[in-house]
């Protein structure tokens, strides 16, 4: 009677980034095809306006990462003052330096605080300790890839999941190992061999409070930073001392901001975020905040 009805996706107004189904490969009910595609809704009306709707169900386990009406906050956290000149960890060319032929190839670069061209700080961690009340985090299905190239852990600071599975890879032709100090979670003493391109799986299992220090024992200036959480509201500074955090429930939160140099800078930061709005925020700190670490 009426043909070939094309319909678009019907969102839930409760939820954001939500599907139609929760398994698009399902059978519809009262429905005869195999599937009903998460984009539009496609099929030939055999006898009522009815059928068509009958086909139009839901399994009843929408998506619920992210609230409809969340919001995001953006920023960025500059140092306040004049940064110093950091020498190098190790510098090009030194005779003494182990496996001297990868770690002294070139300098390798003093990390613990990196600043932009406009003050921005890079490798400054902004998250919230705990999840929202009532939020249920979806689960986490990407891999993390770490490098270790030219004797330095890459990335320097890294925002990861509980339970999300990490390849530890190295891009040197000589060993390392990656050794972390977690405060919840048990330690991990890895051994990466030279040039290692298939990765060495690492899971954490808790959330930890603050960020928790890597290292390897081989290389003993080698170091980097993890936060594990089991919520994705966390983010790290990019090298202009950016970030986002997208998708929080609308009402006040409280940020947390670390840094390696400084620890908590911000222990209860209050943020208001508002439906669909994103919420901008500078956070700036003086230079004696960030004192030289302790050898």
């Amino acid at each position: 009677l009426f043909g070939k009805v094309t319909l678009p996706v019907i969102r839930v107004p409760s939820l954001a980034r939500t599907v139609l189904f929760a398994n698009p490969h399902a059978r519809c009910c009262g429905c005869e095809h195999d599937h009903c595609p998460s984009g539009s809704v496609t099929m030939s009306l055999r006898k009522s306006v009815g059928f068509l709707a009958a086909c139009l169900c839901m399994s009843g386990s929408v998506l619920a990462s992210e609230p409809a009406d969340g919001g995001s906050v953006v920023g960025k956290v500059i140092l306040d003052g004049t940064a110093p000149t950091l020498t190098p960890l190790v510098k090009s060319g030194d005779a003494n330096v182990k496996d001297k032929e990868v770690c002294g190839a070139a300098d390798v670069p003093d990390e613990s605080l990196v600043v932009g061209d406009k003050g921005g700080v890079a490798n400054v961690f902004v998250y919230l300790r705990r999840a929202p009340k009532g939020y249920k985090a979806p689960e986490v299905k990407d891999q993390l890839v770490l490098d270790q190239k030219g004797c330095v852990f890459l990335p320097h600071a890294a925002v990861i999941r509980v339970g999300q599975t990490i390849l530890v890879k190295s891009s040197d032709a000589v060993q390392h190992n990656l050794h972390t100090f977690p405060q919840r979670n048990d330690p991990s003493n890895l051994l990466i061999k030279a040039s290692e391109d298939k990765g060495v799986a690492l899971k954490y299992t808790k959330p930890e409070s603050d960020p928790i220090e890597v290292k390897c024992d081989i290389h003993a200036w080698m170091s980097s930073y993890h936060l594990i959480l089991d919520h994705p509201f966390m983010a790290v500074t990019d090298k202009d001392g950016n970030f986002k955090i997208e998708g929080l429930p609308a009402g006040t939160h409280e940020l947390r901001v670390w840094h390696e140099r400084a620890g908590l800078l911000e222990k209860e930061y209050k943020v208001d975020v508002k439906a669909g709005a994103e919420k901008a925020i500078e956070l700036k700190y003086a230079v004696a905040k960030f004192p030289a670490k302790k050898k």
